[in-house]
């Protein structure tokens, strides 16, 4: 099992309120939402807790708040489909940081 937390940004600045999430190829998905500065500790239900399933993960980012913005989208719409997005990371037995760096959308 791991343990992930990492950060999100855009254009080098954080991105609060997003939505991220791994799916394993193995094991249950784990998600987190981003703190003000872009931090998270990812989280599975569940006996899991604050671990997730090792090996290659696909990550998918939306805005957690959409409804509450109503300006511009923030996270490009894409990201919102981890088969899609293009973002991956292969994680390793014990802690993990993944840090992310979206397009601008």
């Amino acid at each position: 099992m791991a343990q992930v937390t990492g950060r999100v940004t855009c254009r080098g600045q954080p991105v609060a309120d997003a939505l991220v999430m791994f799916s394993p190829a193995a094991g249950p998905a784990a998600a987190a939402v981003t703190d003000a500065d872009g931090r998270f500790t990812l989280l599975t239900g569940g006996p899991h807790g604050k671990r997730v399933f090792t090996g290659r993960c696909l990550i998918a980012v939306t805005d957690a708040n959409p409804q509450g913005r109503g300006g511009e989208p923030r996270i490009a719409p894409r990201l919102a489909n981890a088969a899609e997005s293009g973002l991956t990371a292969e994680l390793v037995p014990g802690p993990n940081v993944v840090d992310l760096e979206l397009p601008h959308p």
